[in-house]
């Protein structure tokens, strides 16, 4: 399990079945019980904390995730295989989501 990749997952809270982007360095994820993840939606909002995806990704269809509702769960709510994987542009899109929707200034 690495960071940026796609799996299905089955998520608490009314999330529901959903696609997730795992955040939780791979270094950690692979050991931790627990990881953090970025829910995909198909409903945009077109704003800053929104990352867009689609086939590149794995997904069947264009999606955004949404770094606004980040949630750390248990690793057995997602499959056993990623669908996908971010590459290095969207990565760095992600990482830039994730900055602005936690304030965090460098």
């Amino acid at each position: 399990m690495k960071r940026g990749e796609v799996y299905w997952a089955d998520l608490p809270l009314g999330y529901g079945r959903r696609p997730v982007v795992i955040l939780t360095r791979g270094a950690v994820a692979e050991v931790r019980t627990r990881v953090s993840v970025a829910p995909v939606t198909r409903r945009t909002r077109r704003i800053r904390s929104e990352v867009p995806v689609g086939r590149a990704e794995g997904l069947g269809r264009g999606s955004v995730v949404n770094v606004d509702n980040v949630l750390t769960v248990p690793k057995e709510l997602l499959e056993p295989d990623p669908i996908g994987r971010l590459g290095e542009a969207t990565t760095r899109r992600l990482d830039a989501a994730l900055r602005w929707a936690l304030d965090i200034r460098h």
